[in-house]
């Protein structure tokens, strides 16, 4: 059975209350363009709401953490001052507020029992989103290997460069517990892990946290590894700053010895020799069986 047999979901609520309790959706208030901020990263993404001619809204989603992609909302309601949108390739639950000017959006992404704070401003054309001058992330590649060495869960520092990962391939997954596309996507690296194990992949999960204190740090990546069964390598990589999301991203670039970071998860896929054959950012049904095809590729040759 293919791995993309249980589909993803995901639901997006925009609550819009305060001074605009008075109002209808006549005034089409929340339609336009919003850029936000994905706490705690301070990553920007973008929000496109338009009314169809009266049959209703739709709404897109553009993230720099998945160049290239846009997710269409397959269904878009509203009641009274509630917009839900829910798409099929994302797990997660958005309530914002209009503020009283019209002008923001603020709120919570809701992911199973993790919530982290968004925050939307109204902009009068549409911004661009960095990293989509690269039209699909699946064709970014390069001959060279990665460059990390990071403490699994009990401390034993691991490297892609360990002798248990020779003559393997190696699928490096970036991601934390934060992260409500990371979520969505752990559970179908359990499968690719299950599934491919005995023919010659393993999998590395290096989390990246925004938690700072060690043991509460290491706690949260347990307690992740625990609710989704996780049964491959996880490292910990430590915690991210507090700076702009440029800074945050060479940082990582610079932790994992790569040449640049791009947004979480990041998939970075290792041929038999050690080498970086393959890049993916992002989480999709599109991007899940475009890895899996490779990773076929790769432990059949």
């Amino acid at each position: 059975m293919s791995i993309l047999a249980r589909p993803l979901g995901a639901t997006i609520t925009c609550l819009l209350l305060s001074a605009l309790s008075s109002q209808s959706y006549a005034d089409r208030a929340i339609e336009g363009y919003w850029e936000g901020t994905f706490w705690p990263l301070k990553q920007p993404f973008v929000f496109t709401i338009a009314s169809q001619d009266g049959s209703g809204y739709s709404l897109i989603v553009e993230s720099p953490s998945s160049p290239g992609k846009k997710w269409t909302a397959d269904r878009v309601s509203v009641d009274e001052y509630t917009l839900n949108a829910t798409l099929d390739e994302l797990a997660s639950r958005i309530e914002c507020t209009l503020s009283d000017d019209g002008k923001h959006l603020k709120g919570t992404w809701h992911f199973s029992d993790e919530a982290t704070r968004i925050n939307f401003v109204r902009r009068e054309t549409k911004p661009e989103i960095p990293g989509h001058e690269t039209p699909e992330s699946e064709t970014k590649a390069a001959s060279t290997g990665v460059a990390f060495s990071f403490p699994d869960l009990n401390g034993r520092v691991t490297s892609p460069d360990d002798d248990a990962f020779a003559g393997k391939v190696v699928l490096v997954d970036i991601w934390g517990t934060w992260c409500p596309p990371c979520r969505a996507g752990t559970p179908y690296l359990v499968k690719l892990d299950k599934r491919y194990r005995d023919r010659g992949l393993s999998v590395i999960g290096v989390a990246i946290e925004h938690e700072q204190d060690a043991d509460k740090r290491l706690a949260l990546v347990k307690d992740f590894v625990k609710e989704y069964e996780i049964d491959y390598t996880i490292l910990d990589a430590g915690a991210f700053g507090d700076g702009e999301w440029e800074e945050i991203a060479s940082q990582i670039a610079r932790m994992l010895g790569i040449e640049n970071f791009q947004g979480f998860p990041t998939a970075l896929l290792l041929d038999r020799t050690g080498s970086l054959d393959f890049v993916e950012v992002g989480i999709s049904l599109e991007s899940i069986a475009t890895l899996e095809r490779r990773i076929e590729s790769l432990l059949n040759e």
